[in-house]
């Protein structure tokens, strides 16, 4: 079972996603993601790398193409190593590669943790194209739970690439459509193919009005999932199979969210919080407060169990239930510091700014809202040529 895990920070406001179908970085200000030692996303296509120079402790590692699109990877010479729970980061405004436009950054970390990877996927490159020509300005370190740290630069490279080894793609399939029930439906634009690579194009339509991507609840190749396109349209490249071999792609569902108020009130008897429960959807789920710590500091935590058959979800993926309020008996209220949810879900967990206040003896949670699973097992077969 595919199994993904959202926590965020709420007096940060950033959102951290660990996500074992997708390795997505998103074109935030400053982009947070986990490094990981293998060195970064895979490159996709043929190499069309021929040479390069750069400036002292920055290099140009590869430069690989399809004609769907181009995957630059360059590395950075760290200071120092970094540090258990530490990633590299960038953000989007501080490098510059004309001619070339990413949608998607991934991470890496080398194995003696003193070298930065990073992975940038964008547009395919014209045959014309005969260097690359980058320009980094800064890059960040951030740590497992803090502020980054910026590390200026320039640092600068030029490669000499040649993109017309690439050749020319042919389509198949397409014009078809999948009714998910839920008043919205995938379109298959077309399904392309060059030597190497697959692409699967397709959008959707209908009613998707704050609808958030989920990933699968199951999958048997996580590679060949289309997710729920934040933009209304989607791009899914994998690795081309043998002719005659038949791809098989799955579509994700997504979370609506539903704006109706819950709460749920907790009382202490003998020292000790009696177990609630919170009535959503017409159906009642177990709650519960506990008092805990992390990293030396009080918080209350508040607990509500989810059938991960259901179809609710609390936390996470832009749920309304993000936005939780708990005050007690004596008027106080608790700040949100931050919370998690899964998928499937199981789950979701809230931690509140503690200490209990003295004389209080009954807290109350409260969400303005939940969000509705809408997936199902769908899928669209392509044939190779």
């Amino acid at each position: 079972m595919t199994k993904s895990t959202t926590r965020w920070n709420r007096t940060r406001g950033l959102l951290f996603v660990a996500a074992l179908v997708l390795a997505v970085a998103t074109s935030v200000a400053v982009t947070f993601a986990v490094g990981r030692p293998d060195g970064g996303a895979k490159l996709r296509g043929v190499s069309v790398l021929d040479d390069s120079t750069s400036s002292p402790g920055f290099s140009v590692e590869a430069v690989s193409a399809t004609a769907f699109g181009t995957t630059i990877r360059f590395m950075i010479d760290l200071d120092t190593p970094l540090k258990d729970g530490e990633s590299p980061a960038l953000d989007l405004a501080d490098f510059d590669i004309p001619g070339f436009s990413p949608n998607a950054i991934d991470y890496g970390i080398s194995h003696d943790r003193q070298k930065a990877v990073f992975t940038l996927t964008g547009n395919a490159l014209t045959a014309e194209t005969r260097s690359l020509d980058i320009t980094l300005r800064a890059f960040y370190v951030i740590p497992a739970d803090g502020d980054g740290v910026r590390h200026e630069g320039p640092w600068h490279a030029r490669a000499s690439v040649s993109p017309g080894k690439v050749g020319t793609p042919q389509a198949t399939g397409g014009e078809s459509a999948i009714d998910t029930g839920y008043g919205w439906r995938y379109v298959i634009d077309a399904v392309e193919f060059d030597s190497t690579t697959a692409r699967l194009l397709y959008h959707t339509e209908g009613d998707m009005k704050g609808l958030r991507p989920l990933p699968p609840r199951t999958s048997a190749n996580p590679e060949l999932v289309a997710m729920f396109p934040r933009e209304g349209s989607g791009d899914l490249q994998v690795d081309r199979p043998s002719p005659g071999a038949t791809l098989i792609f799955q579509f994700a569902g997504a979370l609506r969210p539903v704006m109706r108020p819950a709460s749920a009130t907790f009382e202490q008897a003998g020292g000790a919080w009696l177990p609630s429960a919170i009535t959503i959807a017409g159906g009642s789920l177990p709650a519960r407060v506990m008092e805990t710590t992390n990293g030396g500091s009080p918080y209350l935590t508040v607990q509500i169990e989810l059938n991960p058959a259901a179809t609710i979800m609390l936390n996470g993926s832009g749920s309304p239930g993000q936005s939780a309020r708990l005050s007690d008996d004596m008027g106080n209220s608790y700040p949100l510091e931050h919370g998690s949810g899964d998928f499937p879900p199981t789950i979701a967990t809230w931690d509140f700014a503690g200490p209990l206040a003295p004389g209080a003896s009954r807290v109350t949670f409260a969400i303005d809202g939940y969000g509705v699973v809408e997936d199902g097992d769908w899928s669209y077969s392509a044939p190779v040529p």
